[in-house]
């Protein structure tokens, strides 16, 4: 004659990443489960509030980094534009120069001008050519610092309902609707016993 303790196949602890009150237990003692069923919901609303204030920073940084890129393109455009417009004028003056229509101070006011147009052109082209300009890609970091807090907090509440990770049959329960499930601490086991060995 022997003693032993019953073992099933296996057993899964199933307990809370996040501490907060429950709101709901869809699992009963003996209840068979099957994988990613839902069993436990904790409270979501303040998870909920702040996705919804991080969803609006969000927002507004895309909003952000759409209008720094399009003045940052805008600025191209024109330092384009203006330099091409000096380059015209200073043929133009030189033309008259020749012609003793304008004096020199005229003429090489115009290729100032010409000149300050190329630099500013140079400035923006090296811009454009790193890909954008240093404000733009700060407006862009800032966007997509505002996506990871959104994408953190939507897989926080995700984590907020607690799922069988396997099939089997719940073999322990300690939680109730309106308690507080504390982290880390075992809320829920499944066990597997279609087959049971003895120890």
């Amino acid at each position: 004659v022997l003693t032993g303790q019953t073992v099933p196949v296996f057993q899964v602890d199933i307990a809370a990443k996040y501490t907060g009150r429950i709101t709901a237990v869809n699992a009963v003692l003996g209840q068979v489960v099957s994988k990613g069923q839902n069993l436990i919901v904790q409270d979501m609303g303040d998870v909920d509030i702040s996705i919804a204030q991080n969803g609006a920073s969000l927002r507004q940084a895309n909003a952000d980094a759409i209008e720094s890129q399009a003045n940052f393109e805008a600025n191209y455009q024109k330092a384009q534009a203006d330099y091409e417009r000096a380059i015209t004028s200073f043929a133009r003056y030189k033309t008259l120069y020749e012609q003793g229509a304008v004096s020199k101070e005229v003429l090489d006011n115009t290729q100032q001008q010409v000149t300050a147009a190329q630099a500013s052109l140079e400035t923006w082209s090296k811009q454009m050519a790193m890909g954008s300009a240093a404000t733009v890609l700060s407006k862009q970091a800032a966007r997509d610092k505002a996506q990871s807090a959104v994408e953190a907090l939507e897989n926080q509440k995700n984590d907020l309902i607690l799922r069988a990770p396997r099939d089997g049959v719940i073999g322990y329960r300690q939680a109730e609707v309106g308690a507080m499930a504390q982290a880390g601490v075992k809320l829920l086991s499944i066990v597997d016993n279609s087959h049971i060995f003895i120890d």
